[in-house]
């Protein structure tokens, strides 16, 4: 059986900006086209790399606050192919911190090979301080149509010729971008802290996630910056090169991928993220589970060191987001 080994390349907020850094790499064996719109626009914030001061909130590695839940939450809407519009759903659970300071963004995207799925409150994140949303997207049942700004990926993976269900990867996307613009429109009003975004999802939810962050600059659509991506199980499509549209500068990622996963999720599919990931020069962190296939639960599969995944993965994001 083959074996694989665990890779950290860790850094603060600077390197997942693209900007200097000491970092080390650690080793450990290891067993068309009606347009999608926010509720509220809003104007992207750039990703900052600024040293982490007294003043800046981080969240705990444990939880410790209570937590306030909205449901049902309307953040757009997106067109589908019979000129219809679906609307877009999300729940959001919000930290009681007090005063602070501005809270980090934590975006669920669930799974569900873009057929099926919904969102589900993110108790555990918000009880730790972050500000965290999960969010509906058009699924191959809603027959998507993506909107103008999305054209050229569109196009891409076939145009109103391709599957409903190629169709919703890209709306996914879409929806993602237009569920951050939402939340970035509120981010005074839920005290959100716009330069530490993070994307998080399984299987199509990390497909989404991935190519929100790393494929969308490549069809010329607009972003927020985004600082880290949790990938449980996910891929980076071929129509924008897989793993080498990662680019310098772009958002850390933390990969989680079971080495017997096959199919449009099979692990070559990770290391094809990590490879392009240590080729731009980002922070990352990979941990292949030897023998698991697709599904895994973070609450209790671990790492090579014995950590859970769900440990493991605020780690990564306290030293990527706050230099911990």
């Amino acid at each position: 059986m083959k074996r694989f080994v665990a890779i950290i390349v860790t850094g603060g907020l600077l390197a997942a900006c693209g900007g200097a850094t000491t970092d080390t790499a650690l080793q450990s064996e290891s067993s068309v086209i009606p347009t999608t719109t926010a509720t509220t626009p809003s104007t992207s914030t750039a990703l900052t790399t600024t040293t982490l001061t007294e003043t800046v909130f981080k969240p705990s590695l444990e939880e410790r606050y209570e937590v306030e839940i909205e449901e049902a939450v309307v953040y757009g809407t997106g067109g589908s192919l019979d000129g219809g519009q679906v609307e877009l759903l999300l729940d959001l659970a919000v930290p009681d911190t007090g005063t602070e300071g501005p809270r980090p963004l934590w975006v669920h995207i669930h799974g569900g090979g873009f057929y099926e799925g919904s969102r589900n409150p993110q108790w555990g994140p918000a009880a730790r301080g972050w500000v965290a949303a999960s969010i509906d997207y058009r699924l191959a049942d809603n027959n998507p149509l993506p909107g103008p700004s999305f054209r050229e990926f569109y196009e891409a993976i076939g145009g109103a010729e391709s599957p409903s269900r190629h169709r919703s990867v890209v709306a996914a996307v879409e929806d993602s971008l237009t569920a951050i613009d939402y939340l970035v429109g509120r981010a005074d009003e839920l005290s959100i802290d716009t330069d530490r975004i993070v994307l998080v999802g399984f299987s199509a939810g990390a497909f989404t996630a991935l190519n929100a962050a790393y494929c969308t600059d490549k069809f010329g659509i607009a972003r927020p910056r985004i600082a880290a991506v949790v990938d449980y199980a996910g891929r980076l499509i071929d129509t924008c090169g897989a793993g080498s549209s990662i680019d310098p500068g772009e958002a850390a990622v933390f990969v989680v991928h079971g080495t017997e996963d096959v199919g449009e999720t099979r692990f070559e599919g990770a290391l094809s993220i990590i490879e392009g990931a240590q080729k731009a020069g980002i922070a990352y962190e990979f941990h292949p589970l030897d023998g698991v296939a697709h599904l895994f639960d973070p609450h209790t599969a671990t790492i090579a060191d014995g950590r859970t995944v769900e440990a493991a993965t605020y780690a990564f994001l306290d030293r990527v987001l706050y230099g911990g």
